[in-house]
């Protein structure tokens, strides 16, 4: 009962149960077993039974352990230790370890300065025993990890991780760490500034820049320029734009091609110093056309810089130039994208100019509506939408059926405007030019009330012409594009231009008249009334009633009007939903006297007639009227 009281104790103040930890510690004695084992193998002088321990010692790792305390990191350290130990005597072991050990933690998701120290010494073991692809990287690593763990001196050792130092021939000590520190600072000189600068395929950023800046110091060009980047963009260190224009000055005054880019690149955007666009001139001047000049953002500078005439004579055609090199070879996909818009800017701007020359003095009133369409093609493809529209109306206005209906589309298609009545009285235009498209697009209108009144009947007859249209083989001269969708889905291209959705609105309009009404009743009462009118023709007593709604609550536009509420509900019974208004109705006194027995009976008949959805809104008026239930 102790041993329990005891357990619920260390849980309530430590948030876990004993057991948990007594597991841990049976996984350090496990580790700590094998790895001993392993010692007296090779102290024996036995490689082979050593390297089966070692890597049994290392599937438990796997398989076993959480890997969350100091002494997982220990072992593994002694672990690979050992295994170099065996590798000295037998290949095959060294081989066996450079398989299943992967790299050490990232340096920035180490924080307690044991592991530091442990991961460090990892870096260094690996590096003076395995043929490593960048050996700088990890004495590099090493370095910082160890840098990291003197600033959080001193360390204290709990007595499963002094059993694994122990074994592991090491100290925590501050001396310790000095002087494996000297040892990395004599070391790193080693190194060419080539092997410094090899780093890009690793993933440690701080390391990185490190390896750069002292490559740099050493006084690589290319490293200059990766420090200075790093430096810019705060990759690996914090961003530090003088620290940046140092390293791309040197690299400049080194007649670097990237570092006079970069560089330019600081004073031209203003990052870190004056924005001062002569400067990036002065910069880029004297290497303009050299190799790689376009891919590190000089030709997008230039461009600029030429086309506004910023430290250079001003040159609309080197601008247009520079721009396309930018766009083609730039090495951010932001300023790719940015220098094709410039680009296509300059040349809308060249062409509209040109076609402004060539319309100079000349009587456009005798061109036919085809020459006037052409201008207005020309205009529209190099972004003049302004003179466009006017070449389109021009032309429309010779009956160009084409013209018309573009310049419908153009209307339907500014959302910023409802400019939907605008935009039918085009498609009237082209449609009475005997334009297919126009013909089409304005069936749809009068189908659906868009920008003028519905009318089904002259939607049908436009529709047909459509239709003859197809049956004569003339639809494959038209596009896609040139037609509106209809309220019915999806079609493919070649069913859309043969009329398959026009063909849905000709076949089931008659059909959908209460959703369409229902859909317009708010915002287009006139509209709707139209659509249910022509259902109440048809002999629809839904529809009746919803025209005693509309009157009976009124809308955005019309005021209620209870007579004929009243008579459009009546004429509409045996209706589920008159039955239900007029019951409201006689309810309010709305156009009639109120009448609770009235209302009760009409509400009764609403209920007797209609589904669940009416017995639930018949129910709610039960309790207004202080019923229990209308079944009395």
């Amino acid at each position: 009962m102790k041993k329990i009281l005891i357990a619920s104790f260390l849980f309530a103040h430590f948030g876990f149960p004993l057991f948990i930890r007594a597991q841990q510690t049976s996984n350090d004695e496990q580790i700590l077993s094998k790895l001993k084992k392993a010692q007296a193998q090779i102290d024996a002088k036995k490689p082979d039974k050593a390297a089966i321990l070692l890597n049994e010692a290392y599937e438990y790792f796997r398989t076993n352990y959480r890997d969350t305390g100091v002494v997982f990191i220990l072992s593994m350290y002694c672990n690979q230790k050992l295994l170099y130990a065996v590798g000295a005597a037998d290949k095959k072991a060294a081989d066996l370890y450079n398989k299943i050990h992967s790299r050490s933690p990232k340096l920035e998701d180490q924080t307690d300065a044991k592991k530091n120290m442990i991961v460090a010494y990892n870096n260094l073991l690996r590096e003076s025993s395995v043929k490593l692809k960048y050996p700088a990287y990890n004495l590099m690593e090493a370095k910082l990890f160890l840098l990291k763990a003197k600033q959080k001196m001193p360390i204290q050792a709990t007595p499963e991780e002094q059993e694994a130092l122990d074994l592991c021939g090491f100290d925590f000590s501050m001396e310790h760490i000095d002087k494996s520190l000297q040892t990395i600072e004599k070391r790193l000189p080693e190194f060419n500034n080539e092997e410094l600068c090899k780093v890009s395929e690793n993933s440690n950023v701080t390391v990185g820049y490190n390896l750069y800046e002292l490559a740099a110091k050493n006084g690589s060009v290319k490293g200059s320029v990766f420090a200075g980047y790093c430096a810019e963009n705060g990759i690996g260190c914090p961003k530090n734009y003088e620290k940046a224009r140092h390293y791309y000055q040197v690299a400049t005054d080194a007649g670097d091609v990237k570092g006079a880019c970069f560089l330019a690149a600081l004073y031209f955007y203003g990052k870190g110093v004056e924005q001062d666009k002569q400067k990036a001139a002065q910069i880029l001047t004297p290497i303009e056309g050299k190799e790689e000049f376009d891919k590190w953002g000089g030709s997008y500078i230039m461009a600029n810089l030429y086309e506004t005439g910023t430290g250079v004579m001003k040159n609309k055609d080197k601008a247009l130039m520079y721009y396309m090199e930018a766009a083609e070879n730039h090495f951010s996909k932001k300023e790719k994208e940015d220098a094709y818009e410039q680009y296509k800017k300059i040349m809308q701007e060249n062409e509209n100019k040109s076609l402004e020359e060539s319309l100079k003095d000349k009587d456009i009133s005798h061109f036919t509506g085809k020459e006037l369409q052409e201008i207005a093609l020309n205009y529209e493809y190099y972004g003049n939408m302004e003179s466009a529209k006017k070449y389109f109306h021009l032309a429309a206005g010779k009956k160009d059926g084409f013209s018309c209906n573009h310049l419908g589309i153009l209307y339907s298609s500014d959302k910023s405007a409802n400019l939907s009545k605008q935009a039918t009285e085009c498609f009237k235009l082209g449609a009475e030019a005997g334009y297919g498209p126009a013909i089409y697009n304005y069936a749809r209108a009068l189908y659906y009330g868009i920008g003028v009144y519905p009318d089904i009947d002259a939607a049908n007859g436009y529709a047909e012409q459509y239709f003859q249209i197809v049956e004569n083989g003339k639809h494959t001269d038209f596009q896609k594009k040139e037609l509106l969708t209809v309220y019915s889905g999806p079609y493919k291209e070649d069913a859309l231009l043969k009329g398959a959705a026009l063909h849905d609105a000709y076949t089931n309009i008659e059909k959908e008249l209460l959703s369409t009404g229902f859909s317009n009743r708010q915002d287009n009462t006139a509209h709707a009334l139209y659509y249910y009118e022509r259902a109440r023709a048809k002999g629809s007593k839904k529809a009746t009633s919803n025209i005693g709604n509309i009157y009976q609550y009124g809308t955005n536009s019309i005021k209620p009007d209870y007579e004929k509420a009243y008579k459009y509900y009546t004429e509409a019974i045996p209706y589920e939903w008159a039955y239900y208004g007029l019951g409201e109705m006689y309810e309010k006194g709305q156009g009639v006297k109120e009448d609770r027995e009235k209302a009760l009976e009409y509400y009764r008949l609403a209920e007797k007639t209609g589904d669940n959805y009416i017995k639930q809104a018949v129910s709610k008026k039960l309790k207004t009227l202080g019923e229990d239930h209308l079944q009395k």
